[in-house]
């Protein structure tokens, strides 16, 4: 196992470290938003939000909030204002959207890249920040218009910013001297009790949970320099005056039915698996699945020991990653794939340590990190390929599928060409020339290699598959959406919240064809969209339009031509 050499004896200067970092966040930037808005919004999570902040616009209340025109308890607004932002600067579309969770994604990274730089050195912190920003699913989430990049960062800055302030009290020569920020109120736990405090405006006191268990837990293992009770008790009194500001706006103007609704909601998610059920092992497995290249080199990369300062960064990352896997995997049932995306940042760490050392020359890659990143790869490149197989022969694709919905589907004559193959191409490619210049001594390039695979293997995957599968499913309804105009619309069937986005106004959602009966009895001239296998028999609608799994219903052809201004489709 390894330990860490001395760098005292290389200054560490806070002008060029800060300038560096903004060259990080640009070069990220770069990465993450290519393509973000050619894409449609996907339901739940992209739409709500979206359409969260586009009806804060257009309400001008920037306290409640609302989707579909009704009262949304389920999250603080804060994410919503910084989308509402750039709705005003960009205009209302995809782009605008998703640029939240790239900005925030590329912070992350040239936070990381500052961070590393204080804890070791600037080329292991530029290596933390290209292993993280440059992974699969940090480089996928970094597109998708969801609050946990920018919830994450927050967290993320708070905990350093509170490791900070307690490396600041020590003086030790090994170290590299961290700058005073002499006019920053608080100095670094200042700057902590506004990264929680917002952090907990973006998702919740679930920012709270983590971040306060994890640095606790770290004060456990490492008591010097103790903590001073008022320091803690006026930092936690910041925390909450932050965090409580908009609770507190929020209840005074309207009523404490946003917080016990809100109080409400994180019971029931924390309790229940919420119509997302997984097995115990579900976050582990797509932390080594997903976090491609990265992940195969986390294991040494926790365990290997260090000295100084990137010891005790190491035993906080090594908190952070256990906190999560076990508050995901063990206590909330419910498993969606982006809630333990804080796993990326400390996973990122541990195989920093290792390819750092790989890039220096102190060693090389072990024959278990050679194996792992092969059976990985070999893990991602079967439906790589076998997506593009099946797009390409889509009648042998129907030979194998039963239910009525999935076929309805693949019906749809969506267009798989040779460029399809592209990515499971681009990974085969990138990890055997990762392996070979390894083998062959040139360890650097090796490293680079396997890096450039993961941002150009993400970037890949949203241009082929992603697309993709936006054609067999939400670029239908939002074509039918813009055919019917302004005319009466409702969505029948399952839940959606693609409607009142694509929309710009409030329509009906019924679950049942009495729902929708009653819909139409008060509204004749009723359009309908609705999944073909879902549709409901009902006289006074027919079939206009089929685009895949979806149809158009409308008023009969006779009604149509008297009563509504949308053409039938012969």
């Amino acid at each position: 196992m390894f330990l860490r050499a001395s760098y005292a004896s290389r200054p560490v200067h806070a002008p060029t470290i800060v300038a560096a970092a903004l060259g990080v966040f640009a070069v990220l930037l770069a990465v993450l938003l290519p393509y973000s808005g050619g894409v449609h919004l996907f339901d739940w999570d992209e739409l709500i939000f979206a359409e969260a902040a586009r009806e804060m616009n257009e309400r001008g209340d920037w306290l409640q909030v609302y989707v579909n025109y009704q009262p949304f308890y389920e999250k603080p607004p804060a994410f919503f204002w910084l989308q509402a932002l750039a709705f005003r600067v960009l205009g209302v579309g995809e782009l605008a959207a998703r640029l939240p969770s790239a900005v925030f994604t590329a912070a992350t990274g040239a936070l990381l890249f500052v961070v590393g730089s204080y804890a070791l050195a600037p080329g292991f912190g530029l290596l933390w920040a290209l292993l993280f920003g440059l992974g699969l699913f940090p480089g996928i989430y970094g597109k998708l218009g969801l609050i946990d990049p920018t919830f994450n960062f927050f967290v993320l800055l708070a905990l350093f910013a509170l490791f900070a302030t307690d490396e600041a009290k020590r003086q030790e020569r090994n170290d590299p001297q961290l700058p005073k920020l002499t006019l920053v109120p608080g100095g670094y736990a200042g700057i902590a009790a506004l990264a929680l405090g917002f952090a907990v405006l973006v998702k919740g006191p679930l920012a709270l949970a983590i971040t306060l268990t994890v640095f606790a837990l770290y004060k456990l293992l490492v008591p010097r320099p103790a903590l001073k009770p008022a320091g803690v008790a006026l930092f936690l009194a910041a925390t909450l005056a932050v965090a409580g500001s908009w609770f507190a706006l929020e209840s005074l103007a309207h009523g404490p039915a946003f917080v016990v609704e809100f109080v409400r909601y994180q019971l029931r998610i924390t309790g229940t698996d919420d119509g997302h059920p997984g097995f115990v092992g579900f976050h582990t497995l797509l932390f080594v699945v997903g976090c491609f290249p990265f992940s195969v080199f986390a294991v040494r990369g926790a365990l290997g020991r260090a000295l100084y300062r990137e010891r005790r960064l190491q035993i906080l990352a090594l908190l952070l990653f256990g906190v999560v896997l076990g508050l995901f995997e063990l206590v909330v049932r419910t498993k969606l794939i982006h809630y333990s995306s804080l796993l990326y940042v400390p996973g990122a760490f541990f195989a920093a340590r290792v390819l750092w050392r790989v890039w220096r020359g102190n060693f090389g890659l072990h024959w278990g990190e050679v194996v792992g990143l092969a059976a990985v790869a070999l893990l991602l490149a079967v439906p790589l390929f076998v997506l593009p197989y099946f797009g390409t022969h889509p009648t042998e694709l129907l030979a194998l599928l039963n239910d009525p919905i999935a076929r309805s589907y693949v019906a749809l004559p969506v267009p798989w060409g040779l460029e399809t193959y592209l990515p499971g191409a681009l990974l085969v490619g990138g990890t055997l020339g990762g392996l070979f210049f390894s083998v062959r001594g040139r360890r650097p390039v090796a490293v680079a290699v396997l890096l450039a695979t993961g941002g150009l293997l993400a970037n890949a995957i949203w241009v082929v598959f992603v697309a993709r599968v936006d054609a067999y499913v939400s670029a239908p309804q939002v074509q039918f959406i813009a055919r019917v105009g302004s005319a009466p619309l409702a969505f029948y069937g399952p839940l959606t919240y693609l409607p009142p986005f694509y929309a710009r106004r409030a329509v009906a959602n019924p679950h049942t064809p009495e729902q929708l009966q009653q819909l139409l009895a008060r509204e004749p001239n009723l359009w309908v969209v609705t999944r073909a296998a879902e549709a409901p028999a009902l006289p006074n609608l027919a079939v206009h339009e089929r685009a895949g799994a979806y149809l158009l219903l409308g008023p009969t052809e006779k009604k149509a031509r008297r009563d509504q201004p949308v053409a039938a489709t012969p």
